[in-house]
């Protein structure tokens, strides 16, 4: 079994760079694991097993919009690992969908660094400090 790891499916570098903000600044043992789309993902959970937690930002390049949090919330092997959508403006239909496929948390985004960072480091103390993960 691998060691617990977090999965960052993120494709803006600025938006990458709060999360490794917040994992730094929340002393996460945990290491963090970028993949900036889908097939990357694939192939790091194909690599290394399952995370501990998984930050997905929505719309990314090649996939439809929900495509991969339908894929990652129906694979039976995560059930009991986070899914956390973690992305810009959305509708709240959308943010609807996301819950009926599965995921459990679903954040906003913000444009401030220090905000954002703040929430971050909030988001991975809950999801790995405070929830348990089968």
């Amino acid at each position: 079994m691998a060691a617990p790891y977090i999965l960052l499916i993120e494709d803006d570098e600025d938006d990458a760079a709060v999360v490794l903000s917040a994992h730094r600044r929340g002393a996460r043992k945990e290491p963090l694991v970028l993949c900036g789309d889908t097939a990357a993902a694939r192939r790091c959970i194909d690599e290394l097993g399952l995370p501990a937690l998984t930050l997905l930002d929505i719309g990314l390049p090649g996939e439809s919009e929900l495509s991969y949090a339908r894929i990652l919330a129906a694979d039976t092997r995560m059930v009991g690992r986070p899914i956390v959508v973690h992305s810009g403006l959305l509708d709240p239909a959308t943010v609807r969908e996301l819950y009926d496929v599965g995921v459990n948390a679903v954040t906003m985004k913000s444009a401030d660094f220090g905000e954002a960072t703040e929430a971050m480091t909030a988001i991975l103390a809950f999801w790995l400090g405070v929830n348990l993960v089968a």
